[in-house]
């Protein structure tokens, strides 16, 4: 299916196979359940440049929130392999209306479903593929409206964490879709790395492992934060005429693990004696350094911000690079327990298209010992939006705010 000076990549295996095997059989629906890091959405994306270079099609990748699906889908997953075969071309893609253009006119575009203009867009022009990235995030409605204007297949992907009620589970059984399960053992490009911390899901809640390890469906039990606990609402339900603070809490994330780094903006009030906060998700991600954080964040230049203190240089470099108000936070024993009481006392709410706080939320949990009981310790995992929402709570705990420069002993330089 590659074109002349293409190079071909190797994706013969399980998942690539069976998105095959459901179209030979004449499935309209592909559905492509799979644990973490299996490699179903980076096989889905070969699958459909090979469909964009064979015949000319227009094929949407969709999915809920745009930044994710610009920093994974797109970057992460489409522009690699493409340069990866030695196709892409600059000047093929279009930024604004995000959409790459084939040299047969084949066009994969790239879109997001939340807000209005999501909305719009679900309702709009159709296609002839679809695919719909961790299609769970999505809303029923706008799914439905995007399968409608689908003129041949759609493909979806999502990790089975949700209930047997949420809409994709039913769309399961339905005879016109074809479903298999693919896990991590799928990947054969998995670092070692990577295959140990999955793991180690074994030991640390069986549900994860289930769900992440092996793909299959299973409630997350010991929650930090249970789902009675919060709900998602529109940012346009934020209360009006009530006093409110806001506050930004940030996690720096750990490169050498491939952690991401999070910052969430959190909207605080006390209505009729109940403790509220929204919350909402304004950067997660990977290996982004101090000056694209402060540049990320200088609309926020007015809003006290709450940050780990556990690298002073870090800290430091975002007020140098023009982020202002930064308070570090100061760790201490039981600080990690005292800010999940202090999370714990309100009512959350969390902002739609947060969908990294969301997916954090359904699978951060309290840590078991060797007799499978429940500990008071969380664990580390699933844990940066989560920390950050929790330094936004302690600014008692916090620090003066970065008015002068750190010595070298300070600094531990």
């Amino acid at each position: 299916m590659a074109g002349i000076g293409t190079k071909i990549i190797n994706v013969i295996g399980n998942i690539y196979n069976n998105i095959l095997k459901g179209l030979q059989m004449g499935k309209k629906l592909i559905a492509l359940q799979g644990s973490a890091r299996s490699g179903k959405t980076r096989n889905t994306i070969i699958f459909l440049i090979q469909c964009a270079l064979a015949a000319k099609v227009h094929i949407s990748i969709v999915r809920a929130s745009l930044p994710v699906l610009k920093r994974s889908v797109f970057r992460d997953d489409f522009m690699e392999v493409m340069l990866q075969m030695g196709i892409w071309n600059q000047s093929r893609m279009n930024k604004t209306e995000m959409t790459y253009t084939f040299d047969n006119g084949s066009i994969i575009e790239f879109f997001a479903t939340d807000g209005p203009e999501g909305a719009q867009k679900a309702r709009g022009p159709g296609r002839d593929i679809l695919f719909c990235n961790e299609a769970n995030e999505l809303d029923e409605e706008n799914f439905k409206q995007l399968r409608m204007r689908t003129r041949k297949f759609v493909i979806i992907d999502f990790n089975p964490s949700f209930t047997e009620e949420h809409w994709v589970y039913k769309l399961l059984s339905d005879d016109r879709t074809y479903h298999f399960i693919s896990t991590f053992k799928d990947n054969v490009f998995l670092t070692d790395n990577i295959r140990e911390e999955i793991e180690s899901y074994k030991y640390t809640n069986p549900a994860l492992w289930e769900i992440y390890g092996l793909g299959k469906f299973a409630i997350v039990e010991g929650l930090v934060y249970p789902k009675e606990t919060w709900d998602i609402v529109d940012i346009t339900d934020l209360p009006v005429g009530i006093p409110m603070e806001k506050r930004i809490g940030i996690d720096i994330g750990f490169s050498g693990k491939g952690d991401p780094t999070a910052a969430v903006l959190c909207y605080f009030a006390n209505i009729n004696g109940v403790k509220h906060m929204w919350v909402q998700e304004l950067v997660y991600e990977k290996g982004i350094n101090e000056k694209q954080l402060a540049y990320r964040l200088k609309a926020y230049n007015g809003i006290k911000k709450y940050i780990d203190s556990a690298n002073p240089l870090y800290i430091q470099n975002l007020e140098d690079s023009g982020l202002q108000l930064v308070y570090p936070v100061v760790k201490y024993a039981n600080s990690v327990i005292d800010g999940i009481n202090k999370v714990q006392g309100y009512k959350l709410h969390i902002i739609k298209g947060s969908t990294s706080i969301i997916k954090e939320l359904k699978n951060y949990c309290w840590m078991k010992d060797r007799h499978d009981a429940y500990t008071n310790q969380p664990i580390d995992k699933f844990n940066h939006a989560m920390d950050a929402m929790r330094y936004a709570t302690m600014s008692d705990r916090s620090g003066r705010s970065l008015k002068r420069r750190y010595t070298k002993a300070e600094l531990n330089l």
